[in-house]
């Protein structure tokens, strides 16, 4: 089992510690999946009761300048680890801005057993000598079966019954917000209108019914999923909590992300796909029956 990265990419850099500190936030654990060609990230959700499960994964050759990497066997080549997300929020919250390049590590602990390891993440700044000036943070982990991360992430990610394009971040963040001052749950409502998609946020209570419906926008028309045919014009709905919809996307306003999919299975989940640059996240809602 080994692993080395090296991102020099100050863009990259920064897009990486913005990953980090989203799944620090999500849960008091979270994991990474580490494989030949990509880095993945999932909160740790049946652990720690986290609303929801986010997934994001980066790409091997985008993101790392140096990408060593064996498996812990051959015939299961990944690496799965648990970290603790107040250690990363540590870590991350000394980091300096001016980073001139950042390495990643796995060692041996003190103790040196097979589960006893180490991620250490080294970062250098630029000095005004010839030299850089390195600082190292080890952080302890858990190395994990590979079945943990597929007994979390074990959900179906191609085959919906609508799938559309939210509304620009800020305008569709802002009214989740709001709605999730006056409910305490959310009906998305959503149906195909020739081309084009209608997509209806409503709550209601005792006193009121609030309604916000958003016209044409784009279908997702990505070959990769599977919509079923026999919904054709017809009204697919999710009622979420409103609570962990709203929280969801304010989490992840530091990512300002650049675009949205909303994928509905009807009265059955919702998964959002969220795009900042090469980056995605995507995040089940499960319906709720009352």
């Amino acid at each position: 089992m080994r692993f080395r990265g090296l991102v020099c990419d100050g863009h990259h850099i920064q897009t990486f510690i913005k990953v980090l500190q989203s799944f620090a936030k999500f849960s008091e654990t979270f994991l990474i999946r580490l494989s030949e060609n990509e880095l993945q990230l999932l909160n740790d959700s049946p652990q720690t009761l986290s609303p929801f499960v986010v997934k994001c994964s980066l790409n091997r050759e985008e993101y790392f300048e140096e990408y060593s990497f064996r498996g812990v066997t051959s015939d299961d080549n990944v690496i799965c680890l648990r970290l603790r997300s107040e250690g990363i929020s540590q870590v991350l919250a000394s980091f300096l801005s001016h980073i001139k390049c950042l390495k990643l590590r796995l060692s041996k602990g003190s103790m040196g057993l097979a589960n006893d390891c180490l991620l250490c993440i080294a970062v250098n700044y630029p000095t005004h000598s010839d030299s850089d000036r390195q600082v190292c943070h080890q952080i302890k982990i858990d190395v994990i079966r590979s079945e943990e991360w597929n007994d979390i992430c074990g959900q179906d990610l191609h085959s919906f019954d609508l799938s559309l394009y939210l509304p620009d971040y800020r305008v569709i963040s802002t009214t989740t917000e709001r709605l999730n001052d006056l409910c305490h749950y959310i009906n998305v409502r959503a149906k195909r209108v020739d081309t084009k998609a209608l997509l209806v946020l409503s709550v209601e209570n005792d006193s009121i019914v609030v309604k916000s419906k958003f016209n044409g926008l784009d279908l997702n028309t990505d070959e990769d999923i599977d919509i079923n045919p026999e919904i054709n014009d017809n009204l697919v709905s999710v009622r979420v909590n409103a609570r962990k919809m709203s929280l969801l996307f304010s989490t992840l306003k530091h990512l300002k992300p650049t675009a949205i999919i909303s994928n509905i299975i009807d009265k059955n989940r919702i998964y959002f796909q969220f795009f900042h640059n090469s980056v995605k996240f995507g995040a089940f809602l499960p319906n709720i029956d009352i």
